[in-house]
Formats: structure tokens, sequence, C-alpha cells
């Protein structure tokens, strides 16, 4: 996979690969809501993890449980929420960590609210359908180019 493109207005994710301007996958999401919206910009893919594992902590910004240490990040509130109500995986079935843009500790990830997918919803993170995370997180790897921007560049493309 070269690189993702996630067009704010559309609330839709692009993957295109290296041969071509036609996407890999071009799926609907979820966004940030008011006060947590996903920032426009550039980030990098971090790290990747299937059926990924956490636990709300407001001290621990890393698993050591999880085979080469894995993020334990700013979704703490939503896991909260979802241990709440009885979900335990707030994050769905795979997690693909972003970097960059000053941020970190957002990614891209499954759900276990499917009905929030095509809605300003998360808190800064972009939430797909599990099937779609999987597919995205098993075709994509560390150091993938991510573009977070608005409908007038849905590509990508830099000048």
């Amino acid at each position: 996979m070269a690189h993702i493109v996630i067009v704010y207005e559309e609330l839709r994710l692009f993957a295109y690969g290296s041969s071509g301007n036609r996407p890999l996958m071009e799926v609907p999401i979820a966004l940030g809501k008011q006060y947590h919206q996903t920032k426009l910009g550039d980030y990098t893919v971090s790290d990747l993890y299937l059926d990924p594992q956490h636990r709300p902590s407001e001290d621990v910004m890393m698993d050591e449980d999880l085979p080469g240490g894995g993020p334990i990040a700013p979704w703490r509130s939503f896991a909260r929420e979802t241990r709440a109500e009885g979900n335990p995986n707030g994050l769905g079935a795979a997690w693909i960590g972003l970097s960059g843009n000053g941020t970190n500790g957002i990614g891209i990830h499954g759900t276990n609210d499917p009905t929030s997918i095509g809605t300003f919803a998360s808190d800064g993170c972009v939430r797909m359908r599990n099937k779609d995370a999987l597919w995205l997180a098993r075709h994509c790897r560390v150091g993938v180019d991510v573009h977070v921007t608005s409908i007038t560049d849905k590509r990508g493309d830099r000048d």
C-alpha cells in the first residue's frame, strides 16, 4: 500500500497502491466529534495490531504485556465507556496507530458500534467497520503515509 487518504467532509477512507490513481479500498468511516475533531494533516503509520487489547489507564502509555509493547493512549475515555456498557473492546478488530502532525495516540481502528460509521462520533480517531479495519491492517505496513484532507484534495497528491 502506497498511501491512505481520509477525506474529512465525505467521511471516507481511500487506500491507494503504488500502481495508479484508483483506490484499492474506499470505505465509510467515523471521525472525531465536536471538541475532539480529527486534525487535518499528514501522519505516518507507527504500529499495527490485530485484535488489539487495551486497558483504560491514566498513567500508562505502553502495554508491556503485548508482544513488542503496544499503545495505551488517549482513547482511554472511550475504553472506559465501552467497558461500562459491557463491551470490552472499543477498538474493534484492528488498530493502526498514527504519529505525526503534532499528535500521538490516535489511530485508525475497528469499532464495537458500527452505527457510528458515517458520523462524527470518535474522540479523534478514525473508526471503520471491523471487516474494513482488518483488511486495511493486513495490507498496510509501518511507515505508510496517511493524509487527512478536505474534499478538494481527494487523492492526497502533493504539488
